[in-house]
C-alpha cells in the first residue's frame, strides 16, 4: 500500500478519485448522444431506430468515461478535458453503431425477427466492427459538427471545475 502525502490524502478524498472524475465526464456527455440519437430515432425511415437514442446516450457516456479516464483524470486540465471531449465526440459514434448492431443481431437471433423495413438479417458479430466503423463514418460527417464541438466545450467545462477542485484541495492556485 502506497503512503500518501497530506495533499494527495486530501486529493484521493472520496468524491476525487480518477474513476468519479471520469464519471462526471460520462454523465455530462450522455445527454448530447441521447438528443442526437432521439433526432436519428424520429426522424430515421424504416424499422428498427425507435432505441437508437438510448444506444447513443450510452455510447456517449462510455466514450466520455474512457476518454476522461485515458485522458484527464489523474491531471485534469482545460486543455486535456477539450481534447478527451473531442475524442468523445469521435468515439462515440463507432460506439453508438456497435451497441446498436449488436442489439439488432441479439433480437434477430432470440426472437427470429429482422428489425430492419427490408426484412433481411442483420451483421452477423464478426461483420459488425467493420460495419460500426463505416456507418460511423457516415454518422461522422452528418453529425460529428455537432458531437465534436459539443463534446470538446463540456470537456472544457468539466476539466476546469475539476482542475479548481483539485486545486483547492492541494491548496495551489487555480490558474487555469
Amino acid at each position: 500500500m502506497k503512503n500518501y502525502s497530506p495533499w494527495e490524502k486530501k486529493v484521493r478524498t472520496r468524491s476525487s478519485t480518477p474513476w468519479r472524475r471520469a464519471m462526471t465526464m460520462g454523465k455530462a456527455y450522455a445527454p448530447v448522444g441521447v438528443l442526437v440519437g432521439g433526432y436519428v430515432s424520429m426522424t430515421a425511415q424504416g424499422g428498427g431506430w425507435g432505441w437508437f437514442f438510448v444506444f447513443a446516450g450510452v455510447a456517449a457516456f462510455v466514450a466520455g468515461f474512457a476518454m476522461w479516464l485515458a485522458f484527464v483524470s489523474v491531471k485534469p486540465t482545460v486543455g486535456r478535458g477539450i481534447v478527451a471531449g473531442a475524442f468523445a465526440g469521435i468515439v462515440s459514434h463507432w460506439l453508438c453503431w456497435l451497441f446498436s448492431m449488436i442489439f439488432w443481431r441479439f433480437t434477430f437471433l432470440t426472437m427470429h425477427m429482422p428489425l430492419s423495413s427490408l426484412g433481411e438479417a442483420p451483421m452477423t458479430m464478426f461483420e459488425v466492427p467493420l460495419g460500426a466503423g463505416v456507418f460511423s463514418l457516415w454518422s461522422l460527417f452528418i453529425f460529428g459538427a455537432v458531437t465534436i464541438p459539443a463534446g470538446a466545450f463540456i470537456g472544457g467545462v468539466v476539466g476546469f471545475i475539476q482542475k479548481k477542485s483539485v486545486d483547492a484541495a492541494r491548496g495551489a492556485s487555480t490558474d487555469v
